[in-house]
């Protein structure tokens, strides 16, 4: 199972989830989980799978461990 951990906004998109964890046996592309928990795509800035930066629209495999962040503004 993959692992999708979510940050601080994007926990409140997803109904207060932190955490989902995913059969990823066939490989599943970011952009239709996201879909999946309702988090809209311009909304997710930094994408860390096993510990590097990747793509919206990487592949998400079966032991992959990814961690999702808003995208950061301020002044």
């Amino acid at each position: 199972m993959a692992v999708i951990r979510l940050h601080l906004i994007l926990i409140e998109m997803a109904g207060g989830r932190r955490e989902f964890t995913v059969d990823a046996e066939q490989p599943v592309v970011l952009t239709a989980l996201l879909d999946r928990f309702g988090i809209p795509h311009e909304e997710v800035g930094i994408i860390v799978r096993n510990g590097k930066s990747d793509a919206i629209d990487c592949l998400i495999r079966q032991e992959d461990q990814v961690e999702l962040f808003p995208i950061l503004s301020g002044g």
